[in-house]
């Protein structure tokens, strides 16, 4: 019997420039968010999902969009930012996938951060709860006959369904973005820890393995480069 094996590979490769606070003399580095209030930047943030059959590739998921960041107000205690997705550009052959992956366009997160730019909360959950329903509801009624598109399209509800759920399971770039704020980093010196990622298949949520380190630093222009590896099973 010839048996076949699927292996699904999330790869996400996060670089980001920073300025913060820089030890030439030990190799540190520390992030600090250091935003003036109105001040705005755009990101543009790739996924790409393989299917692989043996040594050969059997599908392939592509998708990019926009994230306009701007600062809504800027104190000593901490930040309060926007995040508005938007420009989405998604490439596969599954229509649901397809669907599922635009969801959120034009949708805003507004988030809280502390002095540093460490990630605090999400502030307008209850807004993001009922944009994701009113898409979801549309979806389901124009995908109806496809099968179990209920029970996917009701896991992807529940991620969005309290504060608590949209903060562990559907901000994952807003987190990567922010979890290196706060902490001193000595260079090259890996960070890693597990985690896992809803899965909008349906089922049990991925495996992930996240690795993060301080890959450069510029002394003369007082920056440096951080770098996350995110790879899901």
């Amino acid at each position: 019997m010839r048996k076949f094996f699927s292996t699904e590979l999330l790869l996400l490769l996060f670089i980001i420039r920073v300025n913060g606070q820089i030890n030439i003399a030990d190799s540190t580095a520390q992030v600090i968010g250091y935003w003036d209030k109105n001040e705005k930047q755009t990101y543009t943030i790739s996924n790409e999902t393989l299917k692989i059959q043996g040594s050969d590739t059997i599908s392939r998921d592509f998708y990019k969009n926009e994230v306009v960041i701007t600062i809504q107000d800027s104190t000593e205690k901490g930040y309060s930012i926007n995040w508005f997705y938007c420009n989405y550009i998604v490439e596969t052959d599954n229509l649901l996938i397809k669907k599922l992956s635009s969801l959120i366009e034009d949708m805003n997160v507004q988030i809280k951060t502390d002095d540093l730019g460490t990630f605090l909360e999400v502030a307008n959950w209850e807004e993001i709860r009922d944009f994701i329903i009113k898409g979801t509801s549309m979806i389901k009624a124009e995908l109806k006959d496809i099968p179990n598109i209920d029970k996917v399209i009701s896991q992807l509800e529940n991620m969005y369904n309290s504060k608590q759920a949209i903060e562990s399971s559907a901000i994952n770039e807003i987190l990567q973005f922010h979890y290196f704020h706060g902490l001193k980093y000595k260079i090259w010196e890996d960070y890693a820890y597990d985690n896992k990622l809803g899965n909008l298949f349906g089922g049990e949520p991925f495996d992930a393995k996240v690795n993060f380190w301080l890959d450069e630093i510029d002394d003369a222009d007082n920056n440096a480069i951080y770098r996350m590896h995110q790879s899901v099973d």
